[in-house]
């Protein structure tokens, strides 16, 4: 009797809908009021899949061996066999019987636990999760990067989902959440295709502003580790070189136009690629001097090492370049390197409209005085004592001189590096009995010093040598103050051409 009331209810409510009135709010039967949506629809709480209720076949109930378990109970005669085609899906099954679909509904009023459609709630849900959690997810995705948004995604529609099946499903109140899921889920994939043109263009610019001046195994790992690198100005331990050709301008006189062109490609093309295979960073270029740094923008702990040995390459390839360009009648192409080693400033420096990625600081400015000092002693190349200290375990290296330098409380001093790994024993003897020279010359043993310098200058004229006999024998016609401690002042090295900042 009920159902047959509830049909008639329902049926007479659907044409009433049909004039422009308030929706339905529900169904009265008697004393009882039954929720539904405003098209008089209930919403079924569902007890679980197929055969959550009890099937009995009819033919038993028809002998008799099955009519006292259908005693004061309701029964619902149906079909269940899927060619009747009498079969509908819920959220538990695909394939339900209808009948058991009537029998849940039953089910539903006798327990008045079915389910209200609460659309005040979904509608202010749904704005709420919207505005809300979209734009929580879109900043997260923006600047924490896709793999925190997408697990913040995640974490959203677990919580939402685990919201409203708490507060509302278990109260049997029905609450969408369709829209916010789906929301969710196209913030997500906009954010991510946002983020993946972003890298790639990030990842663009890398290549693009660093595939000419640094290794490609470097560029490669700035491209897959954005993050690692600083185009901004910091402050980082770093190894810088300067290098010039000796004697370039009276060459340059010497060579036709096309030929000076082709001469300086060659060399610094040469030069470069011996920089950048020692990982290191080609700064800049003026004439026929190169600026190049080490350590940025990729951390490397071996970049005072990679320095040295890109310099002794450097010294050998000009010697190989002297040799091809014989038939120019070229004097021998020598070139003087400066090394040093500290913190110094890296980063983008210049106008907005302009800048650089370079090295600035007092420890720069020293690398390039030592390059120009190589003059003063006929060396190829200076490096300071940082320097030595940190690549002295790879390379032999002979101490050249103390030096004040200008703007500096203590004398620094200098070495050269001569070979890679252990001398042989000839060339470790003459750098032993220098050094014993030098030592008599610092502890104002100033005949000592002229007897063995003097000694090695008869067997090797080299400017190095003679340089300090020219000091030794000032000292010995004039007495140095008495503050002197074997430091040669030098309150204006050289500058090269390339001085920073």
């Amino acid at each position: 009797r009920i159902g047959v009331k509830a049909s008639t209810i329902m049926l007479h409510t659907s044409k009433k809908l049909q004039n422009p009135k308030p929706p339905v709010l529900g169904i009265q039967i008697k004393d009882d009021f039954i929720s539904t949506d405003g098209s008089a629809r209930l919403f079924i709480n569902y007890r679980g899949p197929a055969k959550t209720f009890m099937y009995i076949s009819a033919i038993d109930i028809i002998n008799g061996s099955r009519t006292k378990e259908v005693n004061n109970k309701f029964v619902l005669v149906g079909s269940s066999a899927k060619g009747l085609h009498d079969l509908r899906a819920t959220p538990f099954s695909n394939a339900i019987p209808e009948v058991e679909i009537n029998a849940t509904i039953i089910d539903n009023l006798i327990q008045s636990d079915s389910f209200v459609y609460d659309d005040l709630s979904e509608t202010r849900l749904t704005y709420i999760l919207i505005l809300a959690g979209g734009l929580i997810i879109t900043l997260i995705l923006s600047t924490w990067g896709p793999l925190a948004g997408t697990l913040l995604a995640i974490i959203s529609i677990i919580f939402t989902i685990l919201l409203n099946y708490n507060h509302f499903f278990l109260n049997y109140r029905y609450v969408g959440l369709a829209y916010p899921l789906m929301t969710y889920g196209l913030i997500l994939m906009i954010a991510s295709i946002y983020n993946l043109f972003r890298e790639q263009k990030t990842k663009r610019y890398i290549k693009k502003a660093f595939s000419h001046y640094v290794a490609k195994d470097v560029v490669s790992e700035m491209i897959k580790n954005p993050k690692s690198l600083s185009l901004t100005g910091e402050e980082k331990e770093l190894t810088v070189l300067f290098s010039d050709i000796r004697g370039f301008t009276g060459m340059s006189e010497k060579m036709p136009s096309q030929a000076l062109g082709y001469f300086m490609n060659n060399y610094l093309s040469r030069m470069s690629r011996i920089i950048i295979k020692n990982n290191g960073t080609v700064d800049k270029f003026i004439g026929d001097a190169i600026m190049a740094f080490w350590g940025a923008p990729k951390d490397d702990p071996m970049h005072a090492y990679k320095a040295v040995n890109a310099a002794i390459q450097m010294k050998a390839e000009t010697q190989k370049m002297t040799r091809e360009f014989s038939q120019w009648n070229l004097p021998d192409i020598q070139i003087g390197i400066g090394i040093n080693t500290g913190v110094m400033s890296v980063g983008n420096f210049g106008s907005n409209e302009r800048f650089d990625y370079t090295v600035m600081g007092d420890n720069v400015n020293l690398a390039s005085r030592l390059e120009g000092a190589t003059k003063n002693y006929g060396t190829t190349i200076l490096i300071s004592d940082a320097t030595s200290k940190i690549i002295s375990k790879h390379f032999f290296c002979q101490y050249i001189d103390k030096v004040q330098v200008k703007g500096r409380n203590k004398p620094i001093d200098l070495f050269e590096p001569l070979v890679k790994g252990t001398p042989e024993k000839e060339l470790a003897n003459e750098v032993l009995t220098f050094e014993n020279g030098i030592k008599a010359y610092q502890n104002k043993e100033f005949k000592r010093a002229k007897a063995v310098i003097g000694q090695l200058y008869q067997k090797k004229s080299i400017r190095l040598y003679k340089s300090y006999l020219d000091r030794i024998d000032s000292f010995l016609a004039s007495s140095p103050p008495p503050e002197w401690k074997g430091a040669e002042r030098r309150s204006r090295l050289p500058v090269n051409k390339l001085k920073t900042k």
